[in-house]
């Protein structure tokens, strides 16, 4: 995968990846990465919560941290691979590269936010000038022009289109990393992040509707030698882990009987029949992953499967992965959260004026102001188009229980006000409308563990959380079904 415009590095290279490629090969320890934060020159306007995407792949955490009095915060998460992580603050990533154990501070200064190029961040501690050098070639690389894939074409064109994009892409961060003289650790990740995050562009390429001949060609584009599919050295990227996540939905998908069970909603047998499967491929890390992500999905939605079917241990090579697994499903699976007052809640009245709520955690402000109803949660943003495609049945479904106790509360979070006016009016969306600023936004979302949109929740009559996990309502067999039981106060 290493290009040649970098191969003057390629000693340095080989040097600089053989602790990793070590680390990797046996089973890693994990440990606490700090990130400490400073920031001068704070005023009323300026964001004060980050987000802390600590992406170690097998635990993935996104604390949301706003800065104390003094403008400081202090933040922990447990990582176990050199790899990136990011922090999210004002609208853009700041781009880290940590080890296990790593302390690093960011110092900011709130004067200069408007520098598009990082002027008001400096970072320090352990990796600073990796981290220095990856945060600015990561905003560059990134902001080259995407190419638009045509899906319609054979997989050996589309590989071959794939190729050649990468190349050209490489070409020019070669010029980028001779000017800024780049450390070879940088150019590797670089080389490495693209590649992962190019094969996320293109995943819509797989489709369900197609051939199983034609479908099995497109997935076998994705274990291309261009991928290094079972190199645990990967894993310095955050973006391989979503490679290897798509790879084994498809390749678990592929067997008739997976599909079978899934739509019918046969854990265990969907379970036992995927396993068959993903278990040719060569054991180790990467295909523990892989077990990891796709039977996560499936074990959310009966987390008792874990004691019903006691072979899924087995499934992984390593007990350290399955220990991730076991702790993934259970926080996953708890609807326990910490109250969290945010302020910046908003609400669109009948009269469509916008009143500011005052401070207070949001789920215990619907469940009080709703007492005795049925809260179906939509927390969605205007960008999202999934989330605009469920709006689409949501007409019918309000029709079904206008004269029930249940209360359609939609949440817009990580969005502009103008937008969601906008959306509401044009679509005459019906329910009770509420709306996240930016800092609320990031808090809300990150203190109840919401990761994508559109997400429902559902609230029975005392306000007290039911499931995360509601039906969309596309699927309103299933949702009047719950709502019903909710309604019965069974």
């Amino acid at each position: 995968m290493i290009n040649s415009f970098c191969m003057k590095y390629m000693s340095l290279l080989v040097m600089a990846g053989m602790a990793m490629s070590t680390s990797l090969a046996q089973s890693p320890i994990p440990k606490p990465v700090t990130i400490t934060v400073s920031m001068a020159h704070i005023t009323d306007s300026t964001p004060t919560v980050f987000t802390f995407h600590f992406v170690n792949p097998f635990y993935k955490e996104s604390p949301q941290v706003q800065l104390d009095a003094n403008g400081r915060l202090l933040v922990r998460g447990e990582m176990i691979f050199t790899q990136n992580m990011t922090v999210r603050y004002n609208e853009v990533f700041i781009n880290l590269y940590v080890s296990p154990g790593d302390s690093v501070h960011l110092s900011i200064d709130a004067a200069l936010l408007a520098d598009k190029h990082f002027g008001w961040l400096s970072i320090s501690g352990d990796h600073a000038q990796l981290s220095e050098q990856l945060n600015k070639s990561h905003q560059y690389i990134m902001g080259l022009p995407y190419k638009k894939y045509d899906l319609h074409v054979p997989a050996p064109d589309m590989l071959a289109a794939f190729r050649a994009d990468y190349a050209e892409k490489m070409a020019t961060f070669n010029t980028y990393a001779a000017v800024h003289q780049l450390h070879p650790v940088v150019i590797d990740f670089i080389q490495r992040d693209y590649l992962y995050g190019l094969s996320n562009w293109i995943t819509d390429y797989v489709m369900d509707s197609l051939p199983e001949a034609e479908r099995k060609a497109r997935i076998n584009i994705f274990r291309d030698s261009i991928f290094e599919l079972h190199e645990p050295a990967n894993f310095k990227s955050m973006m391989f882990s979503y490679h290897l996540g798509w790879y084994a939905k498809w390749i678990a998908e592929s067997n008739g009987a997976v599909r079978t069970a899934l739509r019918e909603e046969r854990w265990k047998d969907a379970i036992e029949a995927a396993a068959a499967s993903l278990l040719q491929e060569p054991a180790g890390i990467n295909r523990d992953y892989m077990f990891f992500s796709f039977l996560s999905g499936i074990v959310a939605k009966s987390p008792t499967l874990l004691e019903e079917l006691p072979a899924i241990r087995h499934y992984f090579t390593a007990p350290l992965y399955y220990d991730y697994f076991t702790r993934s499903v259970k926080r996953n699976a708890s609807l326990s959260f910490s109250p969290l007052a945010v302020s910046g809640l908003h609400k669109l009245t009948a009269s469509g004026q916008v009143q500011r709520i005052p401070p207070t955690d949001v789920l215990q402000f619907l469940g009080k102001r709703y007492r005795g109803k049925v809260i179906y949660l939509d927390v969605y943003a205007t960008w999202c188009g999934p989330c605009r495609k469920e709006m689409t049945y949501t007409p019918a479904l309000h029709q079904a229980y206008k004269k029930q106790q249940v209360e359609f509360v939609n949440l817009c979070a990580q969005d502009e006000m103008p937008d969601w006016k906008k959306l509401i009016k044009e679509k005459n969306l019906p329910g009770e409308h509420y709306f996240l600023d930016a800092d609320a936004s990031k808090l809300f979302l990150g203190n109840y563990r919401i990761t994508g949109f559109p997400t429902y929740w559902l609230i029975d009559k005392k306000g007290k959380i039911v499931t995360k996990l509601a039906p969309r309502p596309s699927d309103s067999g299933k949702l009047h079904q719950q709502l019903d039981v909710l309604l019965a106060g069974q």
